[in-house]
């Protein structure tokens, strides 16, 4: 009985502060000059400093105007817990046409910043505290509007109650209570745990994580400040969320004291976002900063003549399945995603290498998906899981970007790495 509750619990503690970590490229996120839905959009990537010292990735992509130096309302996207920047692509495709830039981060611990282990909110708060100092102090922005999801919508919830100069918040399946939701995933047997134990594993878990990431799990409540927070929201629930139930969300939204909305859709919580929900959340945000209707005026020179056609590329992922729900496939079910769009033979040792193979080619769908005009990038997995045979001969797969080979996966073939061109513009910076 022991070993069931110590496996239990050890599975909840990496859960919330070590789950499977998002690895990818900057190529990933796409060119930096870009349509994006025939807008003129160029990408910024940057490093900033959180207060504890950890360097976190960012990227800012920003609709190009004709008004020289003119500020723009700007969206802040905060992922889930074992996401990524990655995960903001689809959210940038709706916003940049409805006249917003949009910036992205990874969080301390999460994709390519820095950090051993991730807080579910608690810490993040300080993250978006070092992103909203830099856009204000930017001179860019009209307002700042925050789109949480998971634990970015806790991180979202929680520091807005500390920031009355947010304009309005996109908050995606956000939990009212940590203590809530681990005792609710214990108790409904979810990690195994016998229920007379219930109330050991919860003691266990809550000085686990104090000592290794150093915050009280029963301190992260957003329930019980909520009803001080004016700021608007658009509360997200999934009515099929195996995860954080819809009862939270609702608790949530019931409780919060300003302008509000509540959108809920058929699915899980990694489930794709339907579309009407990006439509409704970006109107939303729109009508909270005043600035509906909106019409960005597209600078004709910026413009390529000669728009060519895209090309899309395949889902990997099985309908139903989101960016979110890769790290929690199985071996199996990551192979399979990559054998969907015909990548090849892949024999990867390590599931990581896995795992990062299949959100790199994700990524790819959803943009070109998503009338993301850009060059065929190729793609390929990290240094580390390109591949050879063993010995490392002549046949090995060399990464691109240095030439290097490596034993732990071998392709046979690679029709996504080809140099065809499509969606080509010329935008100068």
């Amino acid at each position: 009985m022991w070993s069931m509750i110590k496996e239990g619990y050890e599975g909840l503690v990496m859960t919330v502060i070590r789950p499977l970590r998002a690895q990818y490229t900057i190529e990933d996120l796409g060119p930096k000059h870009a349509l994006i839905n025939d807008v003129v959009t160029h990408r910024v990537d940057l490093q900033l400093k959180n207060p504890g010292g950890y360097t976190l990735e960012c990227s800012w992509w920003k609709p190009k105007t004709t008004e020289k130096d003119a500020k723009l309302p700007c969206i802040v996207i905060l992922h889930g817990n074992s996401s990524c920047r990655l995960g903001g692509l689809e959210i940038v495709t709706h916003a940049i046409p409805a006249g917003f830039s949009v910036f992205a981060l990874d969080f301390a611990g999460s994709g390519l910043s820095q950090g051993k282990y991730v807080s579910l909110g608690y810490h993040e708060q300080s993250d978006i505290a070092t992103v909203v100092e830099y856009l204000r102090n930017s001179e860019e922005t009209s307002s700042i509007c925050l789109w949480g999801r998971s634990m970015g919508a806790v991180a979202a919830l929680m520091y807005a109650q500390n920031d009355p100069q947010i304009n309005a918040m996109v908050l995606d399946s956000p939990f009212s209570s940590l203590p809530r939701l681990a005792t609710e995933l214990v108790d409904e047997g979810k990690l195994g745990v016998p229920k007379i134990a219930v109330k050991l594993v919860m003691r266990l878990i809550r000085r686990d994580i104090k000592n290794r990431a150093k915050f009280d799990m029963f301190k992260l409540k957003p329930i019980a400040k909520v009803n001080k927070c004016t700021i608007p929201a658009f509360f997200v629930a999934g009515n099929q969320d195996e995860l954080v139930g819809p009862h939270h969300v609702s608790a949530l939204y019931k409780l919060h004291n300003g302008p509000n909305q509540l959108f809920s859709f058929q699915g899980g919580h990694n489930s794709p976002r339907p579309n009407d929900f990006f439509v409704q959340a970006t109107q939303f945000l729109r009508v909270m900063i005043g600035l509906m209707p909106l019409h960005l005026e597209m600078c004709p020179s910026a413009v390529s003549p000669k728009k060519k056609p895209l090309k899309v590329f395949k889902n990997p992922l099985p309908q139903g399945e989101s960016l979110d729900s890769i790290p929690g496939m199985s071996v199996k079910q990551l192979k399979e995603a990559i054998d969907r769009v015909g990548y090849g033979d892949v024999s990867c040792i390590e599931k990581q290498d896995l795992v990062d193979l299949v959100l790199k080619l994700y990524a790819r769908h959803l943009r070109t998906s998503q009338q993301y005009s850009e060059d065929d990038l190729e793609i390929s997995p990290r240094t580390s899981s390109l591949t050879s045979s063993p010995t490392g001969s002549a046949g090995a797969a060399k990464d691109p970007a240095t030439g290097s080979s490596d034993s732990k996966c071998s392709t046979a073939k690679s029709p996504i790495a080809r140099s065809q061109s499509h969606g080509n513009i010329d935008v100068s910076s």
